[in-house]
């Protein structure tokens, strides 16, 4: 369900740079931006009105459910609370797996289709790249996200910071158009990733009892990284007129990533029956 859901990120990645392109390319930067804000908008407000609670608390089963919530096993009851999680290791090393991972997808979300055009290759091209990146990652992330449900979630939160350096590697060689293609399918096997693991990952680890708040503490660092990876590319293109090195620090950082978790263990169950 997880990355079902997450999928459609990937859509969004597939659709909106070449339609982002015309905008601009017709109306300027300014109009393309308001455009596509209201846009977004109004499609966010309409789908936000059909979200409800699980039907069952009102008695009402879902079509093939089971509406006896006696025989259901209560997960919401067990779990860490922010504090207790704050505490142990797992949670930071789950911190800077995320951190990594939005680190590397925001630099090639803003940075990859400058650097593209910046080598030659043309704005149209360079954005399909882009676009491909979200085709693929819709099937990653269905498939990563299944994969969660029978492995877990640890080996596919320590596949993503291999795919990350790895894809990293491959660019700083690349120059035809071919080889970002061969980026774009390596980069969206460890972004599909990225995105289906989170929610499982914190359920399996702290349990249910206290997700949302362990999760919102947890993304803090994620999208932490998403906004540092923009500036800081940003200003070592400026210096040295390459990202080359903006790469490379993306390397290194997945590297000690991929290491921290592979070093991630278990913690152990927790109920509500225990203080908190």
């Amino acid at each position: 369900m997880s990355g079902t859901i997450s999928a459609g990120i990937g859509l969004g990645m597939v659709v909106f740079p070449p339609l982002a392109n015309r905008l601009i390319a017709a109306y300027g930067w300014q109009l393309s931006y308001v455009i596509v804000g209201v846009s977004a908008s109004v499609v966010i407000l309409a789908a936000a009105q059909f979200l409800r609670r699980d039907p069952s608390e009102k008695g009402v089963s879902a079509y093939g459910g089971d509406l006896d919530r006696s025989r259901r096993p209560r997960a919401e009851d067990e779990g860490y609370s922010l504090g207790e999680a704050i505490r142990t290791r797992q949670f930071w090393i789950i911190c800077l797996a995320f951190f990594t991972s939005n680190f590397c997808v925001q630099m090639v979300t803003v940075h990859l289709v400058a650097h593209l055009t910046d080598i030659g290759i043309a704005a149209a091209a360079a954005a399909a790249v882009l676009s491909g990146i979200g085709l693929l990652s819709i099937f990653s992330k269905i498939g990563e996200g299944s994969a969660i449900d029978r492995l877990g979630a640890k080996p596919i939160l320590v596949f993503v910071p291999a795919m990350m350096s790895l894809s990293f590697v491959w660019v700083l060689f690349a120059g035809q158009l071919w080889t970002f293609y061969v980026f774009a399918v390596i980069f969206a096997a460890g972004y599909g990733g990225s995105s289906a693991v989170q929610s499982p990952l914190v359920a399996e680890y702290f349990g249910l009892r206290h997700h949302g708040a362990i999760m919102g503490t947890i993304l803090i660092g994620n999208y932490a990284g998403g906004a540092l990876s923009p500036v800081l590319a940003g200003r070592i293109f400026d210096t040295t007129d390459s990202y080359r090195w903006a790469f490379a620090v993306s390397i290194i950082i997945s590297l000690a990533a991929f290491a921290a978790t592979l070093a991630l263990k278990p913690l152990p169950r927790k109920s509500s029956t225990r203080p908190v």
